[in-house]
């Protein structure tokens, strides 16, 4: 019997390929579940994806299997066709926060950014404290220049139980672009002390005591920025130029 996934000839008694692990025959539901299973644990995202369509046949409502398949697109860098995917589960089920997040996800990617804050906060309204789109919002916000909402977000990752880490950076980055230099240092101190080993941490501690005339501080954070980055050319540019003065 010739494999319907790969090509190869099998016994007629086997149930499953001897070369891929794909189900021979009629394959039932579980078949094809493990088969698919099987196929995103080798890596072979195509495989998965054929077994799930072939799943979609026999369950062409169901949305976890729609769910599989988006995600399957989505690592495989098919956007267009994990929109379809997760629009089609929220179609079903409108309170899939996760359908709503990766739609978010693929849609941000897409540079489709009003798009994509409205899947995220489509998620928030069923699950306000869902921390992954509290997060992406507030990056969304921060790609497109809406600093006080950007902040609102990260502000209630960062004080949440969770330990996100990047949201204080980005607060970082939203507080220095607004000027709000003390609160910017705070931020990135937060970070540094959780991974010193940042050298954009460092960085940005540096541009903010050089506008606050503490040239010490400033050096010395460059300093530290230039030997975890010894490459970055804007770092060398500011060291020089205090070390000149």
């Amino acid at each position: 019997m010739k494999c319907p996934e790969c090509g190869i000839e099998n016994n007629e008694s086997q149930k499953y390929c001897g070369n891929c692990g794909g189900p021979l025959g009629g394959a039932s539901i579980s078949d094809l579940f493990e088969a698919a299973f099987k196929s995103e644990a080798r890596g072979d995202l195509s495989g998965a994806l054929e077994a799930y369509d072939r799943l979609l046949e026999k369950r062409p409502k169901s949305q976890e299997i729609l769910f599989k398949m988006g995600m399957v697109c989505y690592d495989l860098g098919h956007l267009d066709d994990a929109i379809v995917k997760f629009r089609k589960v929220i179609e079903f089920n409108p309170r899939f926060i996760y359908a709503h997040f990766r739609l978010g996800l693929c849609l941000y990617h897409k540079c489709m950014i009003e798009e994509a804050i409205k899947s995220y906060s489509d998620a928030l309204s069923t699950a306000p404290d869902f921390v992954p789109a509290l997060l992406q919002l507030g990056i969304a916000n921060f790609h497109i220049g809406r600093l006080e909402k950007a902040i609102g977000a990260f502000r209630k990752v960062s004080e949440s139980s969770c330990s996100y880490t990047l949201a204080h950076y980005y607060l970082g980055l939203a507080y220095e672009r607004m000027r709000r230099t003390d609160e910017a240092i705070q931020q990135f101190t937060l970070v540094s002390k959780e991974n010193p080993k940042d050298p954009s941490t460092h960085y940005h501690l540096g541009i903010l005591y050089k506008r606050k005339f503490m040239r010490d501080a400033a050096i010395g954070e460059f300093m530290r920025a230039h030997q975890l980055d010894p490459s970055d050319e804007a770092t060398i540019e500011e060291l020089s130029s205090l070390q000149q003065k």
